[in-house]
């Protein structure tokens, strides 16, 4: 895993580098479970669908999201395989953000809006998955983006 040629950010008493790049084997796990799990918790659609449908269609789409988006992850720059959080976002002409996950230790310190920034343009922006840890995070700032949840579908 190569993090070492990122962008490093500090805040809150920590530094995390932002690496662009394909996830390996061991990024892959990282992500499906981390998306699968937090979007069960914190996504009312996901909340009304049984486990045993949601896992595996949720898994599926989340395989043809990822071989179409650009994922881009927030590393500890002495230890890259400690990953702090990730976005998965479509870029270019019609930008969308798919996912945005930090883990819950590392939240408030400027990750995620750093993910942001270095990922997308705020001019055009759609996003596909609704939280409620994604909602209080756009409430607190000043951009005005769309939901569009059937960006994740196509």
């Amino acid at each position: 895993m190569d993090c070492v040629r990122g962008i490093d950010y500090s805040s809150g008493g920590f530094t995390w580098r932002i690496r662009n790049r394909d996830p390996n084997a061991g990024d892959d796990s990282f992500i499906y479970d981390s998306w699968l799990d937090s979007y069960a918790k914190g996504s009312d659609e996901a909340k009304a669908t049984p486990s045993r449908f949601y896992r595996q269609g949720e898994h599926k789409l989340i395989e043809r999201c990822l071989a179409r988006s650009n994922v881009l992850l927030a590393c500890n720059p002495e230890a890259e395989q400690h990953i702090f959080g990730y976005i998965v976002a479509e870029t270019g002409f019609a930008p969308c953000l798919h996912y945005l996950y930090v883990k819950n230790f590392y939240r408030r310190a400027g990750l995620a809006r750093s993910l942001m920034n270095y990922t997308l343009d705020y001019e055009r922006l759609e996003y596909s998955h609704r939280t409620a840890v994604f909602k209080k995070f756009m409430n607190l700032k000043s951009e005005k983006i769309t939901f569009n949840p059937y960006r994740f579908w196509l």
